[in-house]
C-alpha cells in the first residue's frame, strides 16, 4: 500500500468517525482496518497515528 493509499484511508475514517459519534475511537479504527483488509503494518501505524493525533 502506498503512501496515498494510506492517506486516503486515514481520511476516510477520520470522516466516518466525524459522522459518528466519537466512542470509542481505536474500536472503530480496528474494525476499520479490519473490514478493508488493511495488512500493511506501516499503513496501519499511519492510518492510527494520523486519527489519534486528530
Amino acid at each position: 500500500m502506498n503512501r496515498t493509499q494510506m492517506r486516503e484511508n486515514a481520511f476516510k475514517l477520520l470522516y466516518s468517525l466525524e459522522v459518528q459519534k466519537k466512542q470509542n475511537v481505536e474500536e472503530q479504527i480496528e474494525l476499520y482496518i479490519e473490514n478493508n483488509e488493511i495488512e500493511n503494518e506501516e499503513a496501519k501505524l499511519y492510518i492510527k497515528d494520523a486519527i489519534i493525533r486528530n
